[in-house]
């Protein structure tokens, strides 16, 4: 269920389109050459803030517990967003049921805009394989959003409880449960990494291990190649930092060194072609973390340490390249594991 269009900013375009503060959380998924951003996270609220991010109801703090989207469908046979979402809940039907005693009022994100979570026939809008007062996994779905070329995507945002006072038990287990239930003529493509490790003293993802299940629907000639980009996370934390400067630089890598992960922060003047690469000292390039068109603004990139694959390369120094247009500088960065 989509609930607004594309919302549009007058001056700086896709960098200000929605009121940013601090991480999007984000990752671009280009399936037969069309793409679209897709957030990483299942939200409580419309803003791009950390307090908004889903946290179990606020159960658990100190570190929070943050609901990463684990489930991803690709459909290539619906017809429309209402069609697509409901392909995707069929598609675990009759195992994961519309059930009642579950919190409700949640967003994804696809390409600057928010779609609020799906509702089943009984309008609960959570999606369960028992009832909430014994062990269940359960979830919420949104979308569909079509990137064009007639796909469609899908997500969901799932996780396991004990049942008694709803106790968090595992987001891993409730992935697989899905993964078990599939039907309705969609295969398993494969788990990819979805940028959505978090494990802080305030916030923490607890088992999940960063990685999204995509499953399709389509012939086998339709079988997607699917791409991510890094994950981009667009800042504007102050009035100061709109300001764009008069000249190109890479504003900071912090923290440097860094063990978990560092944030590449950039400004980009005019709009132009940018490029974020990772190489290591012979010289190989070991990730690619943006590949694109950009327009003005302030950008921040986290890279945590991983390949172009997910896996975490080894300590040492990296370099970090930054091209905007026919400029480019080059910065020194410490991983240490």
């Amino acid at each position: 269920m989509k609930l607004t269009k594309r919302l549009l900013l007058v001056i700086l375009g896709m960098v200000m389109i929605l009121p940013l503060l601090g991480i999007t959380g984000a990752v671009k998924v280009t399936v037969g050459g069309n793409s679209a951003y897709v957030g990483v996270w299942m939200w409580k609220c419309t803003s791009f803030s950390t307090s908004c991010i889903a946290d179990w109801v606020g159960m658990y703090s100190n570190p929070e517990i943050w609901e990463p989207i684990n489930v991803f469908w690709l459909d290539a046979g619906a017809t429309s967003t209402d069609a697509a979402a409901s392909r995707a809940i069929m598609s675990i039907s009759p195992t994961f049921k519309d059930r009642s005693w579950h919190s409700d009022g949640y967003y994804g994100w696809f390409d600057w805009s928010w779609y609020g979570q799906e509702y089943g026939p009984y309008g609960y809008g959570t999606f369960s394989d028992g009832s909430a007062i014994f062990a269940n996994n359960h979830g919420r779905i949104f979308g569909g959003h079509s990137p064009g070329g007639g796909w469609w995507y899908t997500t969901g945002a799932f996780s396991r409880e004990t049942g008694t006072f709803h106790r968090f038990t595992s987001f891993n287990q409730a992935r697989t449960a899905v993964k078990n239930a599939m039907g309705g003529g969609f295969s398993y493509l494969g788990s990819y990494y979805f940028y959505n490790k978090e494990n802080t003293s305030s916030y923490t993802t607890k088992d999940h291990d960063g990685y999204c299940y995509f499953f399709y629907k389509g012939t086998a000639k339709e079988s997607p190649e699917v791409k991510f980009t890094g994950r981009r996370e667009i800042a504007l934390t102050t009035e100061e930092e709109k300001k764009l400067d008069n000249e190109f630089k890479i504003l900071h890598c912090s923290p440097n060194p860094f063990t978990d992960n560092t944030h590449i922060k950039f400004a980009v003047k005019e709009t132009d072609k940018v490029s974020v690469r990772i190489y290591n000292l012979t010289g190989a390039c070991v990730t690619t973390l943006e590949d694109s068109k950009l327009v003005p603004g302030y950008y921040s990139l986290r890279w945590e340490g991983t390949d172009a694959n997910g896996e975490k390369l080894p300590s040492g120094v990296y370099l970090c390249k930054v091209s905007i247009g026919d400029k480019a500088e080059t910065t020194k960065i410490q991983f240490v594991r």
